[in-house]
């Protein structure tokens, strides 16, 4: 086995694809994928989802030889709004909610809220992306808090394992 091609998955299919080049086979040469009994003519796979998948190659002498593959997660953006409104309905609940696509969930580790002088207003962690109910809702100690510029300090870990930290700030109008 020459070489193996891969085209990693995207955040939006969460599938890629496995080329596998063998030129030094005898004879006809199939294919398989995680499977040692079920075998192609293509030396091609596609659809083939995010992990460690093994390629064995066959040919006419009876060589078989397994070739491992990675197809890695992808590191998808996060989109992070620059104002927001509790009071308005705009399809996010009036929450300071950051996002991704609907197939990547990401694990917030930690997210913080602070007002113009460096006070913590708002803290919680350890929550999905994709869970509506963490989200700061403009408030400080159950009253709306001023309309402002606040401070946001967010930990994430990705799918693929990867963290990051993102920091910025976000208007809040009424």
């Amino acid at each position: 086995v020459d070489d193996a091609i891969v085209t990693d998955a995207d955040c939006a299919v969460r599938l890629g694809t496995i080329e596998v080049l063998a030129s030094q086979a005898m004879g006809n040469i199939t294919y398989s994928l995680d499977s040692t009994n079920v075998f192609q003519e293509s030396n091609i796979f596609d659809n083939v989802t995010e992990g460690i998948h093994t390629v064995y190659v066959n040919d006419d002498e009876g060589c078989r030889v397994p070739v491992e593959v990675m197809i890695d997660i992808p590191d998808c953006p996060i989109f992070f709004p620059n104002i927001f409104c509790p009071t308005c309905s705009n399809g996010d609940d009036g929450k300071f909610i950051i996002g991704s696509t609907d197939l990547y969930d990401i694990c917030i580790l930690r997210y913080e809220i602070y007002d113009r002088w460096g006070n913590l207003i708002y803290y919680t962690d350890k929550f999905s992306i994709h869970d509506n109910g963490s989200w700061w809702d403009g408030t400080f100690d159950n009253v709306p808090a001023e309309q402002g510029v606040y401070v946001y300090l967010i930990e994430v870990l990705h799918e693929n394992g990867e963290k990051q930290i993102y920091s910025g700030d976000i208007t809040l109008v009424r």
